[in-house]
């Protein structure tokens, strides 16, 4: 089926006609369109109607203004009518229980020339008939600033170009880290959280892009694993897209699975908030694979976890892939600390890990990491204006360090030390670890590892890992 939008839309072409004379650049017309549409999506009208209300059009044809205070004074506009609104994006806010037919289905897709032919895309198009599709030469006329919400209903098919294995980002001289490896299968997913970092991260490209090569993602791990024979390594697949939200429809993690079955020195972590796990459950894993899952309290989950599957869900799933032989890992991060809550909101989390550990065996646990929530300064003005009704950014304990913003130290220790030793009674404190934390944090903790060799050593004692020679 081919289905060809049209290049040019009549309410793009009123714009221009309304910024006539304004020496604006691309980006801020389209940034001025893509606020109106947005204001136009939740009041349901239309978009000609927005960009023809008295007050904008007087903003633009003001003869005293400059250019850019008709622009400025344009997107403020703008702006306060989004908040005014008094909603957040219906497809964004409204609770419904997590379904994969609901959550993960793009609205379009579109297919880079290059791999129109390739397995993954003929299979993503079988699975998805009803989507309407288009090929396009040239992909980075898809790559642009544009409405983060309806980026993420449309996928974009394509080779990934340049290095997809890199040293996880968060590694810095600043914190201790577990020296993990991040390898890139896609960018952005159809689920929405308040406090992604991806908002902010993928602003100037923010269309879902599935990257069709994976033979050549997955001869990246191969050249790294053969290059080091003697080190082991943790590779997993969630830094920039949910590692199995999309997972029915590309099929991508199950290949992974295959592949590193057969690697005798590195382990594969999945990453995921939702419960697709049914491609994986019959694949032999050599348990060379551990799936994780990111958790929170539940009203963390229904406040600030859009489109995800529910704590019960989450844990049913671990439950299903621990009884099919995989490692599972729990990610209690970010943290959220609620402290108008009063200390209700540190027992919520008490309850969480009291719940993991009585739901999974703990042999099975391979590890649990801890993080509290950290966010780039940029990222407040995104989450806000797409999740109006979310307050956590607005807690007076975050302190402003290096261009980043964090909890006070004592209140992230506090969680910490209360969370640590349950966790370490149950499975012994060598599956565990604290992600982003400087060796200060990591002392009043657990002051034994003292260099991110000697965390990735603990959390790399797994039998089906070979042991450097």
């Amino acid at each position: 089926m081919r289905y060809k939008l049209p290049m040019k839309e009549t309410a793009a072409l009123t714009l221009g006609t309304l910024l006539e004379g304004l020496a604006l650049g691309e980006n801020k017309r389209r940034q001025i369109l893509d606020l109106s549409r947005n204001l136009a999506r939740r009041r349901e009208i239309t978009l000609e109607k927005i960009l023809q209300h008295p007050e904008l059009e007087t903003c633009f044809q003001h003869k005293t203004l400059s250019p850019a205070d008709k622009y400025k004074k344009g997107v403020q506009l703008l702006k306060n009518w989004l908040k005014e609104s008094g909603q957040n994006q219906t497809s964004v806010t409204n609770r419904r229980p997590y379904s994969r037919l609901s959550t993960s289905r793009p609205k379009r897709i579109w297919i880079e020339a290059a791999v129109r032919d390739s397995h993954m895309t003929r299979q993503i198009l079988e699975r998805l008939p009803e989507v309407p599709f288009e090929v396009v030469e040239e992909v980075q006329t898809l790559k642009h600033p544009t409405d983060f919400t309806d980026a993420k209903k449309q996928w974009l098919l394509a080779q990934h170009k340049g290095k997809s294995l890199k040293t996880c980002q968060a590694k810095s001289p600043a914190f201790l880290c577990c020296n993990y490896w991040t390898l890139t299968f896609s960018s952005n997913c159809p689920l929405e959280c308040s406090y992604c970092i991806l908002q902010s991260y993928l602003k100037n490209n923010p269309i879902t892009t599935i990257y069709t090569n994976m033979e050549e993602i997955l001869g990246e791990v191969t050249t790294l694993t053969q290059a080091h024979p003697k080190r082991r390594f943790r590779i997993g697949t969630g830094e920039l897209a949910d590692s199995l939200a999309m997972e029915s429809f590309t099929g991508q993690a199950a290949m992974a699975v295959e592949f590193f079955a057969n690697l005798p020195n590195a382990v594969l972590e999945l990453k995921t908030k939702s419960v697709e796990i049914e491609t994986l459950l019959s694949l032999e894993h050599k348990e060379k694979t551990v799936i994780s899952w990111s958790v929170n309290p539940e009203v963390v989950i229904a406040s600030e976890e859009f489109k995800t599957a529910s704590l019960t869900e989450r844990l049913k799933a671990a439950e299903r892939t621990a009884n099919a032989g995989y490692g599972i890992g729990f990610h209690f991060d970010p943290i959220v600390i609620q402290q108008e809550a009063g200390e209700t909101w540190l027992k919520e989390y008490q309850q969480l890990l009291e719940r993991i550990l009585d739901t999974v065996p703990n042999e099975k646990i391979r590890w649990i990491s801890f993080g509290a929530l950290r966010f780039p300064a940029d990222l407040k003005q995104h989450a806000e204006e797409r999740f109006p009704k979310t307050k956590i950014y607005t807690d007076p304990a975050f302190q402003r360090h290096n261009g980043k913003f964090h909890y006070a130290p004592e209140l992230r220790q506090k969680v910490y030390e209360t969370l640590w030793p349950m966790a370490a009674k149950a499975l012994g404190k060598e599956k565990l670890y604290l992600c982003m934390e400087p060796s200060s944090t990591w002392k009043a903790v657990d002051p034994e590892p003292q260099t991110n060799e000697a965390i990735e050593s603990r959390l790399l004692r797994l039998p089906s890992i070979s042991a450097p020679k």
